[in-house]
């Protein structure tokens, strides 16, 4: 979900990681629920290039 306020400076990050690990990730587990550790690296590289 998009925050309804501004983000400080540095938050981005913080607050994509949260979206990553609450709302992304468990559509990806779902997703691949046979294969666990795809959802994992799926994961991981949305976050890496921060």
């Amino acid at each position: 979900m998009t925050p309804a306020h501004r983000l400080e400076a540095g938050d981005t990050k913080k607050w994509f990681q949260q979206v990553v690990e609450t709302e992304i990730g468990p559509l990806l587990d779902e997703y691949w629920f046979d294969a666990p550790d795809e959802a994992l690296k799926a994961c991981a590289r949305l976050v890496q290039s921060w």
